[in-house]
C-alpha cells in the first residue's frame, strides 16, 4: 500500500471523474473536428490550411508523450498537476477556437492541444492504476473503449446538429467546459507529495537531443507538405529551408540512436526486436492509411456532395459502430492465440478491400448512403486496429523491452497520423477535393499493402520467440 492507494475513496472518485470528463471532451473534439474545421473555413477562410490543426498538435504530442512519461517516472506526485495543467491549456485552446476570426487563431493555439492527448493516455490511465488495485483499475479503464465508441458515434451527430442549427462556434462552447471541469476535478482529487511516494520515484534519463531532432524532422517535413501549395510553394526558399532542416534533424536523430543506444529517444535494442519493429511499422502505415478516410471524407461530403454538417458527421459515426461489439471479439481472438498477427492480417485485408472500392466510387455522383455503408464495414478494421495495438505489445514483445517497445509503437501512431494529414492536404491542394480524394485513397492503398506486409513478417508471441 502507498499514498495513492491509501487516499480517501471520495478523492479517488474525483480523480476518476477527472479522467472521464477529460476523455469525453477529447472524444468530442476528435469526433467532430474533421467536420467542424471545413465548416469553420467556409466562414473565416483557410480551406487549404485548416489541416495544420491536426498536424501541429500531433507533432507536439509526439514530444510531450514521452516527456510526460519521464516526469511521471521521476516523480509520480506530479501526475495530477500535469493532468490538470494540460486540461486547463486545452480548455483555453478550444475557447479561443470558439471566438476565432481567422483560421490562424485556430491553428496556432491548437498546437497546445497536443498536451491533452499526452495527459490522458500517458498520465490519466496510469494514475487510475496508481490509486486502484489491478482488478478495479481494469474494471474502470474498461469503460474507456466503450466511451470512445459512444463518443465517436454521438459526437458527430450532436455536433453536426449544433453546427447546422446554431453554428460551429457553439460546438466549441459546448466542449471547453468539459476540459476545464476535468482540470478542476484533478486538482480536487488524489494529490500526494514527493515524500509520500519517494519509494516509487525512479532515476531515469530523457534523450532531449533525440526528442528535439524527431520534433524538428516531423514538424518541418509536415509543414513543407501542408503549405507547399500555398504559403511556402515547393522550390521556394522557405520550402527548401524546411526540407533541409528536416533532413538535418533526421540525420541528428539517427546519430542520437547510434551514440546513446539504449538511452536514446528510440532505443536501439528495442528497435532491433523483430515484433517491435514490425508492430511499429504496421502502426505507422496503418495510420498513414486511416487518415484519408477519417479526416477527409467529411470534407468531401461537404464540399463535393454538398451535404449538411450532420450528414457528413455521420461518416465518422459509422466508422465507430463496429467498435461497440467487435472490440471484445478481436480481444478474445488475440488472447486465445497469444498473438495479434492473424487478427491484424484479417483486419488489414478488409482495409485493403474497402480502400479499393472507395477508389472506384468516390465522385460527385456518389451516394452518401453508400459511403455510410462502406464506413460501417470499415469499422471492422478500425476496431481491430485499436485492439491490436493495445494488446499486441503486451503479448508479442519480450518483457525486458515491453515498456519502451510500446512507447515506440505509440509514437509511430502519432507520426503516421501527423504526416498523413499533411500529405493528403498537399494532394487535395494540388488536385482539388473531388480528384484529390481519389488520389489520396490510391496512395493510402499503397500504405495499407505495406502495413499488411509488416503483419506477415511478425513473429508469434514473445514466449515463442524465446
Amino acid at each position: 500500500m502507498n499514498a495513492f492507494t491509501n487516499a480517501p475513496e471520495s478523492k479517488k472518485r474525483l480523480t476518476l471523474a477527472a479522467l472521464f470528463c477529460g476523455l469525453f471532451g477529447s472524444i468530442l473534439i476528435s469526433s467532430t473536428q474533421s467536420t467542424m474545421l471545413p465548416v469553420a473555413a467556409l466562414e473565416i477562410g483557410g480551406e487549404t490550411i485548416y489541416s495544420l490543426v491536426a498536424t501541429l498538435s500531433g507533432i507536439v504530442s509526439v514530444i510531450v508523450m514521452p516527456l510526460f512519461g519521464y516526469f511521471a517516472a521521476k516523480n509520480p506526485a506530479v501526475k495530477p498537476r500535469l493532468f490538470s495543467v494540460s486540461m486547463f491549456l486545452s480548455a483555453i485552446v478550444i475557447f479561443i477556437r470558439s471566438i476565432a476570426s481567422n483560421m490562424w487563431m485556430i491553428i496556432l493555439p491548437g498546437m497546445l492541444y497536443g498536451f491533452a492527448s499526452a495527459a490522458i493516455y500517458v498520465i490519466g490511465y496510469s494514475y487510475i492504476r496508481d490509486i486502484y488495485d489491478s482488478k478495479k483499475a481494469a474494471y474502470y479503464l474498461g469503460f474507456v473503449a466503450t466511451m470512445q465508441s459512444i463518443g465517436q458515434i454521438a459526437g458527430p451527430v450532436i455536433g453536426g446538429f449544433i453546427m447546422d442549427h446554431l453554428g460551429w462556434r457553439y460546438l466549441n462552447h459546448l466542449i471547453w467546459p468539459f476540459l476545464f471541469l476535468a482540470g478542476i476535478l484533478a486538482v480536487l482529487g488524489v494529490n500526494v507529495s514527493k515524500e509520500d511516494v519517494k519509494d516509487l520515484c525512479k532515476n531515469v534519463t530523457f534523450d532531449f537531443w533525440g526528442a528535439i531532432s524527431l520534433g524538428l524532422f516531423l514538424g518541418c517535413f509536415s509543414l513543407a507538405l501542408s503549405i507547399g501549395t500555398s504559403f511556402a510553394p515547393f522550390g521556394g526558399l522557405a520550402s527548401n529551408l524546411m526540407l533541409l532542416t528536416s533532413l538535418i534533424a533526421l540525420i541528428s536523430l539517427i546519430v542520437s540512436i547510434s551514440v546513446l543506444k539504449e538511452k536514446a529517444f528510440l532505443p536501439l535494442g528495442v528497435l532491433k526486436e523483430r515484433n517491435t519493429l514490425c508492430l511499429a511499422v504496421a502502426n505507422l502505415f496503418t495510420n498513414l492509411h486511416t487518415m484519408a478516410a477519417f479526416f477527409f471524407l467529411p470534407m468531401f461530403a461537404i464540399y463535393v456532395l454538398q451535404t449538411s454538417a450532420t450528414a457528413s458527421g455521420l461518416i465518422t459515426s459509422a466508422f465507430a459502430v463496429a467498435g461497440l461489439f467487435m472490440g471484445p471479439v478481436w480481444g478474445k481472438m488475440i488472447g486465445k492465440s497469444g498473438t495479434a498477427k492473424n487478427v491484424y492480417l484479417i483486419g488489414t485485408g478488409i482495409r485493403i478491400a474497402i480502400t479499393v472500392i472507395f477508389i472506384f466510387i468516390l465522385n460527385e455522383n456518389c451516394s452518401i448512403y453508400l459511403i455510410y455503408g462502406l464506413m460501417l464495414v470499415a469499422g471492422l478494421y478500425n476496431s481491430q486496429t485499436g485492439v491490436t495495438f493495445a494488446a499486441a505489445p503486451q503479448l508479442m514483445i519480450k518483457e525486458e523491452n515491453r515498456v519502451m517497445g510500446n512507447s515506440v509503437i505509440q509514437i509511430c501512431q502519432s507520426v503516421g497520423s501527423t504526416v498523413a494529414v499533411a500529405l493528403y492536404t498537399l494532394i487535395i491542394g494540388i488536385f482539388g477535393v473531388a480528384d484529390g480524394i481519389r488520389t489520396a485513397f490510391m496512395i493510402s492503398l499503397v500504405f495499407a499493402v505495406i502495413a499488411f506486409i509488416a503483419g506477415l513478417l511478425m513473429a508469434g508471441s514473445s514466449a515463442k520467440e524465446k
